[in-house]
Order: C-alpha cells, then structure tokens, then sequence
C-alpha cells in the first residue's frame, strides 16, 4: 500500500507534502539529490515510476491515444493539421504550466523565494514566450511528420510496427 501512496512522486499520498529524502532543516534546493540520481540501477526505474515522470509519461500516453498524428494529411502540407496540433500542443502546455505555476506560487510552504511573487509584466511575457516557443515546436512536428509522410525519412506505421507486417 506505500507503493501507491508514493507513486508518480506523491508522499503519504499527497503531492503538496516533501518527498521523504529532503531535509526540511535546509533551505529549499539545497538537499542532494545526488543519491537518488547515482544510486542503484534500479533507481532509474524508480525515477521513472516514483517520480512526477511517471505524470508526463502518462501525458504522453494520452495524447499519443485521443489525438494520434495524422501521418497522411501532414503530407499533404495541410493547414489544418498544423492548426489542429497546435491546439493540442497549446493544451497540454498551458494545462501543465498552469497548474504547477498555480502549485508552487500559492499552494507550496517551501518556496526557494517566499514572499515573491511574478509581476503581471512577467507572467504575460512568461505566456507570450511559452506560447511562441509551442507554435514553433509544432512547426518542427508538422515538418518531421511531412518527412515521414512523403518518404524523405523511414516511417512504419503503428499497425506495422505493433501489429509485425512488413
């Protein structure tokens, strides 16, 4: 039953709690992490699975199932497409953002800077930055995924690559 109150980086069943290895006698960051990084080999499983990764990958999972990539039309240069992956880009970045902006400035006992607070000037350039750089991600996505459609790089598609045709 610990197992499950620690997973995905929860302590005691709860991601507003510190993680058992830090020393809340020091300043926030200042604990090493140099023995959960170097320890064992199967610490990297446990980085993986104990750890707020295991978020991210599930992330991963579910953009992977309820918005695949559209190989075909992404060869096609079609607009659509690009529009269609930004949203889901923006979604999952503003989601993520959002909340741990809105966790670790108003929710957290263990800021590295208590009292301090992003202006209005730098949130807005925070947001204006964070959103270019998603546009542009997905650029880079839309012309990797044109590659991959028109032949210029190898691609198998999922039902070749799980299913073993080809």
């Amino acid at each position: 039953m610990s197992f499950l109150l620690s997973i995905g980086g929860l302590t005691g069943g709860s991601m507003f709690r510190a993680a058992p290895w830090v020393d809340l006698k020091k300043a926030p960051g200042e604990t090493s992490q140099r023995p959960l990084l170097f320890g064992a080999p199967w610490n990297l499983v446990r980085l993986l699975v104990m750890t707020p990764n295991l978020v991210w990958l599930l992330m991963t999972v579910a953009v992977y199932v309820w918005a695949p990539y559209d190989v075909e039309a992404a060869g096609r240069w079609d607009w659509e497409w690009f529009v269609r992956r930004a949203q889901v880009n923006l979604c999952v970045v503003y989601a993520y953002f959002g909340w741990w902006h809105f966790v670790s400035h108003f929710l957290s006992k263990r800021k590295f800077s208590p009292g301090t607070y992003p202006s209005l000037s730098t949130m807005v350039h925070n947001v204006w930055y964070t959103t270019l750089g998603t546009v542009q991600w997905t650029g880079w996505e839309f012309a990797y995924f044109h590659m991959l459609a028109r032949g210029y790089l190898p691609y198998h598609s999922d039902a070749e690559a799980w299913g073993g045709k080809g």
